[in-house]
């Protein structure tokens, strides 16, 4: 933390949690000599004292000094006793691995002196005894600073000075709103309306129940604002007859709510009602047989129970009455709802910069030269705070007392924590959302400031690195792993808009929420940069982007690193001479990713890294790794992708805690006896191979696989071979994919055979098969019915596969299969969101839905590739009925030469279309002429359809953001730069014409 740190922003319970779990376990483990199991002893009553002085500590926000420079010393021991800790159970691991047997006279010469076994030669007994001695320091440290906290801080409740949001009232603080008038409009339609859009989960509509709408968004989005423009309007005040307006705050306090709902109703401010009973009924007799309209502005809390309190109160209303309800949690959305919540996003580029504007020169009064010099910076600052209209008036207010352009200038490169005021008045809102989280999630959260402004966050690796530091520990839901729980935690920052859906699989956080976490883990975690200051001898965590080796040769300092992460390019020899001899200093790494840097080799020293638990080494020209590689006994994340290995060390199977293993056929068949590596959850690729300690025997001891690719399946002869995989019996498998990659010499019938004998559990989530060459596909495919994706793909014999069964099927892939069928279609798959069907002539629009059943089948589609043999006559039909769909992809239309009015007039149907894909269309003479009315199409691609000469007369939408063409000459000679449709598709932020190689971003 920085230098001010305090409680309040810290997570020094959740520390504590991890360090008393991990002593219990060493303790009880058994391990070590007495004098250790008394100092074990010790330190988990030393740290259960020191908790109840964080937790009162953590729901404040004391500025004593005094506590600061306490609380930095508590951070520093507490990093020490995960340390030691960790080196004690690593000592535990080597133990466990190399068998040390018991009857050994080594052992009975450590046993006399209370030694353990596994300290087999003079520095690692040297490393022990030094172990124990930390370990006695470390206790009387912690123990000195609990005593100095309970005589100076028996409550820090005193003088709290936790940030609490102004409350909020119905009325406009001013007159002078920006933007909004669509979102009010969609609202008020809504509530005005007497059905609404009503949905699933929590809060859905029972019986004669209140609608309730809820408004989500992140802090500063203007919920509240858009609120009172609902709240004010002239047609809600004629349709209720009661209107009223509630600031909830953090404290559901239902007695206070119901008081404020009377003073409304009744115009009785007396506060001597203090019984719920009597504020319930003279509240009923108020409400009763009324059409009402009442806001809950800024709700935080997420029980159920308090709601349906309160929602059973309110339902003494006429039918027809309605609730507004304005949160930063889409739980709270989700529990309290009954109607799709609207999400609330940030104001346009030009109502962000026209908000900006106006508060920087005043409303209606703007100093026009002024105003000038904001053009260019309002679109910079637009972009790096995301619309955020509080940002627009914090920094408008800001701009307006520093006229000086370079504060602003300043202000537009995104240096805006170290502005008093801006922390004040912007900070304060955004760390009330950090606030409400619990000392886990703090602890996630700040994590995440490593990471670059705008990155694309994949949530497994996020989640694998959170593993990595300890910060998830096992609960007592047994059933669920380390990542599971960390996948939720991840979830429920997103529900708070700490994190945004960005793409696929894909996450980014909000611009403001990422400096909130640079704020707030300042001290911990820092960026090294070509202009970088100066590091903190003290920070535990680093992200390098620099080429420059005085800056990377200072960084060996820096010897209490925890995670180091490379960012950008750095390519020269010098550069891998310093990157390998880093490692002898920096032993307290816990993540390292040296991904794509110009690394050539890892020392013999690597081998010492004991705390290393994710390694990222893919991409790198790394060829051979050290025998001390399977010294790594806590590693539990490999990334080896791209990588050209000659081979592995032995020892790999000593990786008794690895969980996932990421790199292809090639790099996983240097691993001899994987099936020792009983611990893995993901294999990337397991080739099969008639080799001792490669078969698919390896696999029947690997029960705790999540995700497998398993490949040269021609390799398994027989079923009962293939039964030795022991697929059957791996309850938690969710994703499979099985691959033949030639076809076998044998009877037509083993692959058949051997199929079956895999026999994958019934729970299965993924299924994907690819080159099968058995006589029919196996009818036990429909009985996996808890099935969200299956793939067929390359499979030549004429065969049938019903697909009834499987209403869980979210993504249907079929590739290459021309004689395959499916009887009934596919009308039943309604929950089907991805379809992707590609030679397979015998699945023609017979399989699609036809009239009546057009409404049911196929409407929760969002992405839909396709050749030729489906969208025929009625296939055009069912196409523009399709009003999910997102994502649109045609390839090998081969005998499809323009679209017909009729096919154009079902196309231009789809106007929730984001992304449109024409590809390998060799007759295709033209683009539908209508593009342009397409106002959601964001993404254009066309590839290689030779035929197409120009674009649309009418041009392209004006939404669109991305247009790539390749494969077409005619076409990409007139879309260069300065060629006839370059008009057309200049203003496209970005543009990829291969061709011409013309590139826009």
């Amino acid at each position: 933390m920085a230098e001010g740190l305090t409680a309040g922003d810290w997570f020094g319970s959740a520390i504590i949690r991890r360090l008393v779990d991990d002593a219990r376990s060493i303790e009880e483990a058994g391990h070590f000599d007495s004098k250790i199991q008394f100092m074990l002893r010790e330190l988990q009553s030393t740290l259960g004292g020191i908790q109840g002085w964080i937790n009162d500590a953590e729901r404040g926000l004391t500025s004593d000094p005094a506590q600061s420079v306490l609380l930095r010393q508590l951070r520093e021991a507490f990093y020490e006793a995960d340390d030691l800790l960790d080196e004690f159970h690593f000592r535990t691991l080597s133990k466990k691995v190399w068998h040390i047997p018991s009857s050994s006279m080594l052992v009975l010469f450590c046993d006399v002196w209370g030694i353990p076994s596994s300290f087999m030669d003079f520095k690692n007994l040297v490393s022990f005894l030094r172990g124990r001695q930390n370990l006695k320091n470390l206790v009387g440290e912690l123990k000195r600073i609990s005593d100095h906290a309970k005589h100076n801080y028996v409550s820090v409740d005193h003088g709290r000075e936790r940030i609490v949001r102004p409350e909020t009232a119905s009325f406009l603080l001013t007159s002078d709103i920006i933007g909004r008038e669509e979102e009010k409009e969609e609202i008020v339609r809504v509530l005005l309306s007497s059905d609404g859009w009503y949905k699933g989960g929590a809060g859905s509509r029972r019986g004669r129940d209140i609608d309730v709408l809820p408004l989500v968004g992140i802090g500063g989005v203007g919920k509240t604002t858009l609120a009172q423009l609902v709240y004010n309007d002239e047609r809600l005040a004629e349709h209720f007859f009661i209107r009223a307006w509630c600031y909830v705050s953090a404290d559901f306090d239902i007695r206070r709510i119901l008081k404020r709902l009377l003073c409304f109703l009744s115009n009785d401010l007396s506060d001597t009602i203090s019984d719920m009973e009597p504020i319930i009924m003279k509240l009923k007799k108020a409400m009763s047989g009324k059409r009402f309209f009442v806001v809950f502005d800024d709700v935080w809390d997420e029980s159920p129970a308090h709601w349906e309190m309160l929602r059973g109160i309110l339902t003494c209303g006429e039918e027809g009455s309605k609730v507004l309800v304005t949160t930063r949690s889409a739980k709270v959305a989700h529990i309290m709802g009954t109607m799709s919540p609207i999400m609330v996003g940030g104001l346009s580029e030009y109502e962000f910069r026209a908000l900006l504007q106006c508060s920087a020169f005043g409303y209606g009064n703007r100093d026009l030269e002024e105003s000038k010099k904001l053009e260019p910076i309002g679109v910079q600052i637009y972009r790096e705070l995301g619309g955020l209209p509080l940002a627009a008036k914090v920094l408008g207010f800001l701009l307006r007392t520093n006229v000086d352009e370079h504060i602003w200038r300043a202000i537009s490169e995104g240096e805006l924590w170290e502005r008093d005021f801006f922390q004040r008045e912007l900070l304060s809102t955004l760390k009330l959302s950090y606030q409400h989280l619990n000392a886990n999630l703090r602890q996630c959260f700040s994590y995440c400031s490593i990471f670059p402004r705008g990155y694309m966050f994949e949530k497994h690796k996020l989640v694998q690195m959170w593993v990595a530091q300890g910060y998830i520990k096992l609960d007592d839901r047994r059933e669920m792993i380390l990542e599971d729980i960390g996948s939720q935690w991840f979830d429920e920052l997103m529900q708070r808009f700490f994190f945004q859906p960005a793409e696929e699989n894909r996450y980014v956080m909000h611009g403001l929420m990422h400096d909130l976490a640079v704020y707030i883990s300042s001290g911990d975690c820092s960026v090294v940069e070509d202009e970088s200051r100066n590091i903190l001898r003290k920070v535990r965590h680093l992200r390098v982007r620099t080429d420059k080796l005085e800056v990377l040769t200072e960084m060996i300092k820096i010897k209490n690193l925890r995670t180091l992460l490379f960012f950008g390019d750095c390519d020269s020899h010098e550069f891998s001479k310093v990157l390998e001899g880093m490692f002898i200093y920096l032993k307290d790494l816990r993540v390292l990713d040296l991904s794509s840097t110009p690394i050539e080799k890892l020392p013999d020293s690597f081998g010492g890294l004991l705390h290393l638990r994710y390694l990222d080494i893919s991409n790198t020209k790394i060829r051979l790794l050290p025998t001390s590689f399977s010294r790594l006994f806590h590693l539990q994340v490999l990334n080896l992708q791209g990588c050209h290995f000659q081979e592995l060390p032995k020892g790999m199977n000593k990786l008794i805690n690895l969980r996932y293993l990421y790199g292809d056929s090639e790099i996983v068949s240097l691993i001899e006896g994987i099936g020792e590596l009983t611990n893995l959850h993901y294999i990337e690729e397991f080739p099969v191979r008639q080799k001792r300690g490669h078969g698919i025997g390896e696999l029947e001891n690997l029960m705790n696989l999540r995700r497998i690719s398993i490949k040269n399946l021609e390799n398994v002869k027989t079923k009962e071979e293939a039964k030795k995989a022991k697929l059957k019996n791996k309850r938690n498998l969710k994703a499979l994919q099985l691959e033949w990659s030639s076809p076998t010499r044998n009877r037509l019938d083993v692959e058949e055979d051997v199929l079956e004998g895999l026999e994958p559990p019934p729970n299965l989530k993924e299924l994907s098969i690819t080159g099968y060459d058995g006589i029919a596909l196996p009818g036990c495919l429909q009985s996996f019915t808890s099935l969200t994706l299956l793939m067929v793909s390359h499979y030549h014999h004429k065969t049938s596969i019903s697909l009834s069964d499987l209403k869980a099927l979210e993504k249907l892939h079929l590739e290459d299969c021309p004689e395959l069928s499916i009887p009934g279609g596919l009308h039943s798959l309604a929950n089907l969101k991805k379809l992707h069907i590609e030679g397979c002539p015998m699945l023609n629009e017979s399989s699609l839905p036809k009239q009546p059943d057009m409404e049911k089948g196929l409407q929760s589609l969002t992405d839909l590739c396709i050749d030729d043999s489906i969208l025929l006559n009625d296939g055009w039909v069912l196409l523009g009925s399709l009003s999910s769909l997102k994502i649109l992809n045609f390839q090998h239309f081969n005998h499809l030469g323009y679209f017909s009015k009729e096919q154009e007039l079902w196309f231009h149907q789809l106007t929730s279309i984001q992304e449109l894909g024409i590809s390998n269309c060799r007759s295709l003479g033209h683009l539908p002429a209508d593009l342009s009315t397409l106002l959601s199409l964001k993404k254009l691609s066309i590839t290689n359809c030779p035929k197409i000469m120009s674009l649309p007369e009418n041009g392209l939408p004006i939404s669109l953001e991305d247009l790539q063409i390749s494969g077409c000459p005619e076409l990409e000679e007139r879309c260069s730069e300065g060629g006839p449709d370059w008009i057309k598709i200049a203003r496209i932020p970005r543009v990829r014409v291969t061709a011409a190689v013309t590139m826009k971003t």
